[in-house]
């Protein structure tokens, strides 16, 4: 989605906007028990670190789809190289989010700063980015129209982690050529419910849960390399989690896959309080969940 320039808008890592040094500051000063505030030091050598690495990722990323805004100026060559890049830092800029929060969603210390949350303008913010590595391999990127479905209590920036993950991770994996499909869906129980679908290799039954787990591998027949997609998988189910909600997948071994994540919608005062406030018991992600 261009800006009224014409040039792509510039790229931001989802956990840039996210204060944990401040936030973490917050809590010791309240008083918080001993090892919490062991764990938080031990974490803010690293996330200087990380926070060190990213700006001239950030600077990199947004270079690179600079070079795509006139892709006509690029030989064949030049743009696979621009792809490659691109491609590989969103693989570094998720990898360092997912070192540095997945220690705090299971020790419990992230906190959501929830707000009712359009689904389509949330699917916009996190297709953006990654238009550009679409439009270089050649996929059709699509957004499915969400007008009717009702708005979704979430904190902003973890669902923009959530939703951008699932979507690079089809970018990543369908063919050349192929199609993604994101969109939204009300649910059971007023919740809303987002898909990310491909046309993709697709993922064989057995796998259906291991993908979640850290570090999962998955094998290339044909280049022979090893895909790791678990730790971005990993973290967008904790922080769907977090939220009360849940993800999984529906898909056939070379039939593409649909990845689904359900969260709380926005109570009308009429029915009840807020998500947030609520003692309902988490959403639980279907067995079998059909595709639509």
């Amino acid at each position: 989605m261009a800006n009224s320039q014409g040039s792509a808008p510039p790229f931001v890592s989802p956990s840039a906007a996210t204060p944990q040094v401040r936030q973490r500051s917050r809590r010791r000063a309240a008083g918080e028990d001993q090892p919490a505030v062991a764990q938080e030091t031990a974490l803010q050598p690293l996330e200087q670190l990380a926070h060190e690495v990213r700006n001239p990722l950030n600077v990199m990323l947004n270079r690179s789809r600079m070079l795509l805004a006139d892709p006509d100026e690029l030989n064949s060559n030049q743009l696979h190289h621009v792809e490659e890049i691109i491609e590989s830092g969103l693989q570094m800029m998720r990898l360092i989010d997912s070192m540095l929060e997945l220690p705090l969603i299971i020790s419990g210390q992230l906190a959501l700063r929830t707000i009712p949350i359009v689904p389509a303008n949330a699917i916009a913010d996190a297709v953006a980015p990654l238009e550009p590595l679409a439009a270089v391999r050649q996929q059709q990127l699509i957004v499915i129209p969400t007008e009717a479905v009702t708005e979704v209590y979430a904190d902003p920036v973890r669902l923009g982690q959530i939703l951008n993950n699932l979507i690079l991770n089809a970018v990543k994996f369908t063919q050349k050529g192929g199609t993604i499909e994101v969109g939204a869906r009300s649910g059971p129980d007023c919740t809303v419910e987002f898909f990310v679908r491909d046309n993709g290799p697709g993922i064989a039954k057995k796998y259906h849960e291991a993908i979640f787990q850290p570090v999962f591998q998955v094998a290339n027949k044909k280049s022979h390399r090893q895909h790791g997609i678990g730790l971005g998988l990993a973290l967008a189910r904790q922080l769907a989690r977090l939220h009360g909600g849940d993800i999984w997948v529906d898909s056939v071994w070379r039939k593409g896959s649909t990845f689904w994540v359900r969260l709380p919608g926005v109570v009308s005062a009429t029915r009840g309080t807020s998500p947030a406030s609520s003692s309902r018991s988490p959403i639980i992600a279907p067995k079998e969940a059909g595709s639509s």
